[in-house]
């Protein structure tokens, strides 16, 4: 697969697609069906025509969305915010 895909924050999304790195970045709280639409949104921006399911890169390959890992809270913002 040529293209990847990682999560950031809203914040830290200027340009979704690191043209010099193969990379999209989605924002962080997309869950999984809302994120996959998207990434086929920006795939058929870059001129990559896409089927009805899935994701696919230029190359034809599936591109697959990396595993949601939950933000860790630290100690101090557990005791302050509660669990």
């Amino acid at each position: 697969m040529c293209i990847r895909v990682r999560y950031a924050t809203r914040c830290q999304i200027g340009d979704p697609w690191d043209a010099g790195r193969n990379v999209i970045t989605l924002p962080d709280h997309l869950i999984e069906p809302y994120a996959l639409q998207a990434l086929q949104i920006l795939l058929a921006e870059l001129d990559i025509e896409q089927a009805g399911f899935g994701a696919r890169c230029w190359c034809g390959e599936q591109i697959k969305l990396p595993p949601r890992i939950p933000q860790q809270r630290t100690s101090e913002q557990v005791s302050n915010l509660g669990a």
